[in-house]
C-alpha cells in the first residue's frame, strides 16, 4: 500500500537478513534499509533484533528480525551497531 509519504511494508522477521552497515547486500535484486540495532534479544536457538530504521517517523515501531543464534554469534552485532536490513524482492508485494 503506497501513501503520499512512503510505503507500508509487511515482511516476516525470518525473511530479513541483518548485516553490519559496511557489509552492503550483494546484488541489485535485494531490497534494503539502513538503521541502528536497538536491542538484541537472545531466545535460545533464535536471536531477535529490534532495529531503528533511518528516516522512520518519530515514534515508529522498530523493525524486528529473527536470526539463528549461531548466525548472531558469527556476526557479533551489539546494540548501537549500524546495520543493513535486506530481503529478497520475492518476499514482498505491492
Amino acid at each position: 500500500m503506497r501513501g503520499e509519504e512512503g510505503a507500508c511494508l509487511l515482511l516476516r522477521p525470518e525473511s530479513l537478513r541483518v548485516n553490519p552497515a559496511d557489509d552492503a547486500p550483494a546484488g541489485a535484486a535485494l531490497n534494503f534499509l539502513k538503521g541502528t540495532l536497538g536491542r538484541v534479544l537472545y531466545q535460545g536457538p533464535v536471536t531477535q533484533y529490534l532495529i531503528d530504521v533511518d528516516g522512520a517517523p518519530e515514534g515508529a515501531p522498530a523493525w524486528s528480525a529473527s536470526v539463528s543464534s549461531a548466525e548472531h554469534l558469527a556476526q557479533r552485532l551489539d546494540a548501537g551497531a549500524r546495520v543493513v536490513i535486506s530481503w529478497d524482492p520475492l518476499q514482498s508485494r505491492d
